[in-house]
């Protein structure tokens, strides 16, 4: 049998390669994206912020402060220059974010 749809039985992966946009380096991620690197990266959602801004923290560990990294809810992708803020909000290595986009 044949299905028709964008991602019809192939998984997340394949809702993110028909998207209609996928991240490149630090281009095109969109809040899904941000949320999904942050999680797999042991940041949880900590609180609503004002506007459509949250706050997603990562717990210290041994010493180390806390990171909290604050998200803009939108249904557009991220100017580069916010990225660059995230990504020095999380102590994440830009380069972390990079190849997670290319996968």
């Amino acid at each position: 049998m044949c299905h028709f749809g964008k991602s019809s039985g192939l998984g997340e992966r394949a809702s993110k390669i028909y998207s209609g946009h996928m991240a490149r380096r630090l281009r095109n991620w969109s809040y899904s994206d941000v949320v999904r690197f942050l999680k797999e990266n042991g940041f949880s959602f900590l609180k609503e912020l004002r506007g459509s801004h949250e706050a997603w923290i990562k717990q210290a560990e041994k010493g180390k402060p806390d990171r909290i990294v604050e998200v803009n809810f939108t249904h557009k992708t991220y100017p580069v220059g916010t990225m660059k803020t995230m990504v020095r909000q999380s102590g994440i290595d830009e380069q972390n974010w990079i190849l997670w986009a290319e996968s």
